[in-house]
């Protein structure tokens, strides 16, 4: 009877100095982390042609930084319900989410299931943790710890919302409110609210621009999980759901100098959305040439404008005619 005893108080004893050596490491590499850079903007993307020149993209110049004061309540409880519904009651991790995201991973053979609350994704895009093994997620806890200490719920929120992608070229979630719907984040109305939220699982897919029927799927989903929280009823749903969503027209959206530089975009905001990568502080390097695209985007623009006076030259009474029909 004893030799079990002893036999299993040695494995106790045993898992207690791995676990505490464990921790030790990792919070000895979490330490070397600069906790400041949590709350800076992150740093502008720059695109390189061919030969490494840098060509004149801005990605994540235009962020614009809110406060805690700035966001309304409601997106705050419409975050809370779709990301992390224990958010103000744990220490940074969901150990409940942990256990079941773990079961299932043991379950899958694979890394299907994260269970990363807010502090863990601020975390972990802080500092451009990307890779999925168990190391990078035991150093991303030691980190959310530590960001959990330094920083208040509120804090860690705002600088979440400041940081993270929102399609559309859109980083952080003043620019978003701004390109998606012409007007501050304190402003929006609470549909508006639901539809930001909604789509930050998805910027690229979600994008209110590119897939409005499937933004608007997302921001009901937002409001189901906020009715099951307790925070709204099915009533106020619906009455949400009235509100008006009105997206800023084509003409009002910010233009792109150059067609290849969009499709550049368009394509880094496929593999950001893919990879769950966030614009901003990235080195991207492409075949263009840029000489030749330069020189044939000119020869373009000339020929077209050529061709558009030599129109208003031959045409004129049409030319007007068709202006009237337009203005009437």
């Amino acid at each position: 009877m004893h030799a079990p005893v002893r036999w299993l108080c040695g494995i106790a004893i045993t898992g207690a100095l791995v676990a505490l050596g464990l921790s030790l490491f990792y919070f000895s590499l979490a330490s070397r982390y600069d906790l400041d850079e949590v709350a800076k903007m992150p740093a502008r993307t720059i695109i390189r042609d061919s030969d490494g020149k840098e060509l004149d993209l801005t990605l994540g110049t235009s962020r614009r930084l809110i406060t805690r004061k700035d966001i309304p309540d409601f997106m705050v409880k419409a975050l809370q319900a779709r990301e992390d519904a224990r958010f103000f009651q744990h220490s940074g991790i969901d150990v409940r989410g942990l256990l079941r995201a773990t079961l299932r991973n043991i379950k899958d053979r694979e890394f299907t299931q994260g269970a990363s609350t807010l502090s863990m994704q601020l975390a972990r895009n802080s500092f451009q943790m990307r890779a999925k093994s168990l190391h990078r997620k035991l150093l991303e806890i030691a980190l959310t710890l530590r960001v959990e200490s330094r920083y208040s719920k509120d804090e860690i929120l705002t600088h979440y919302l400041n940081r993270i992608y929102f399609g559309a070229g859109c980083n952080g979630v003043e620019e978003a409110a701004q390109t998606y719907f012409g007007h501050s984040v304190r402003d929006l109305n609470r549909s508006e609210c639901a539809m930001l939220i909604g789509i930050i699982r998805g910027p690229h897919i979600y994008s209110p621009f590119r897939n409005p029927d499937l933004a608007a799927v997302q921001r009901d989903q937002v409001l189901d999980r906020m009715i099951a929280m307790g925070f709204i009823t099915t009533d106020d749903k619906e009455t949400i759901r009235a509100l008006p969503i009105r997206l800023t027209p084509d003409e009002q959206r910010r233009p792109e100098r150059s067609a290849a530089l969009s499709c550049i975009r368009r394509e880094l905001e496929s593999i950001v959305d893919d990879e769950d990568i966030r614009l901003g502080g990235l080195q991207v390097s492409t075949t263009l040439d840029s000489a030749w695209q330069m020189r044939l985007e000119t020869e373009l623009e000339r020929a077209v404008s050529s061709l558009e006076t030599e129109k208003t030259w031959n045409h004129p009474t049409q030319i007007g005619r068709a202006s009237c029909r337009e203005r009437v």
